[in-house]
């Protein structure tokens, strides 16, 4: 009996609290039948990469950072979350690019390929300067022939990757006044993104009779950089490993060494691309994210074929010091 008057007195409030409390009730266990039939899926790598550049930019640091000799005559160190420049050398002045030219071929290249095409080697891919024991006849997947070519600075590589691009070009676009359709692309997107001091003449880097086979400035591959860890971040991964190996679609296997020998030496290495010619001398661009979700671009020009890695190093170094400051 007093359980029931109990239940009678206080017959309103359950009512009440039924009312009010039952439709939240219900849509928590909905969400929970929701996580357990639909896990939330991992994030891709494209996302995890955008994640560095949700803050806003331009925001500057009162700290200094340190001082630093370079063989290279310009320099930048870039936070490219930020866009705060830690530390520069003449790094406005167009400098000739050598193989730092490639990133922007293989950026130009996901821009024009339907992803993951294959790729033929001709014989006129492989008459470039440096060989890389590509066969002609073989089929590349894109993806893979990237990789190869960035991690091994491959001139046949890079130059298979344009002639196919071009014959793309030709069946898609008015370009039959055209000779070089290809860097004409490299040269418009360049332009699009922001790299100011930039053209190219070649989708290698190598030099020509003509000259160099583009130049630009450091700020320039930083920016390049950026766009890069944006729109295209797994075109840097390969660049990480000390090596790369590969079977072709034919079956064919292919490995190469990494151009950047100090690979295994720097602080959560996100990306890398080296560059030399006799013309250019040594370069080197590096992302290095050692706080992580700061990813930071180290590019040194003109420098010497050894100087280039020593000068990275240095940096590097110098914004691990720099880091630990606060």
């Amino acid at each position: 009996m007093e359980i029931q008057k109990t239940i009678h007195k206080h017959k309103d409030s359950l009512v009440t609290g039924s009312l009010l409390f039952g439709p939240v009730i219900i849509l928590i266990l909905i969400s929970f039948v929701n996580i357990r039939n639909n896990p939330e899926k991992p994030i891709s790598k494209k996302e995890a990469f955008l994640s560095f550049f949700t803050n806003e930019k331009n925001v500057s640091s009162k700290k200094e950072f340190p001082e630093v000799k370079t063989e290279a005559k310009s320099v930048i160190v870039k936070n490219l979350r930020t866009g705060e420049v830690l530390y520069e050398k003449d790094a406005y002045v167009s400098m000739p690019l050598a193989s730092i030219t490639k990133i922007m071929s293989a950026v130009t290249a996901r821009n024009i390929f339907k992803k993951d095409q294959n790729v033929e080697i001709h014989l006129a891919d492989i008459m470039t300067e440096g060989d890389n024991f590509l066969i002609v006849g073989e089929h590349w997947k894109l993806s893979k022939l990237l990789d190869f070519t960035l991690v091994g600075s491959s001139n046949d590589g890079a130059a298979a990757i344009a002639s196919s691009a071009e014959k793309i070009l030709r069946r898609n676009k008015d370009v039959s006044n055209d000779a070089k359709p290809f860097v004409t692309e490299m040269n418009t997107l360049a332009k699009e993104i922001g790299m100011e001091k930039s053209y190219f003449r070649n989708e290698s880097g190598l030099d020509t009779p003509e000259g160099v086979g583009g130049k630009g400035s450091a700020n320039d591959i930083a920016v390049l950089y950026e766009y890069t860890l944006r729109h295209h971040p797994d075109l840097f991964e390969a660049t990480t490993a000390s090596s790369f190996s590969v079977n072709t679609i034919d079956g064919n296997y292919h490995t190469i060494e990494n151009t950047n020998e100090i690979v295994n030496n720097l602080p959560n290495l996100i990306g890398s691309k080296t560059g030399f010619t006799d013309l250019a001398g040594g370069n080197l661009g590096v992302i290095i994210d050692p706080s992580l979700n700061d990813p930071i671009a180290i590019v040194v020009l003109g420098s010497s074929r050894e100087g280039r890695f020593s000068d990275v190093k240095k940096l590097s170094d110098a914004v691990l010091e720099y880091l630990s400051e606060e």
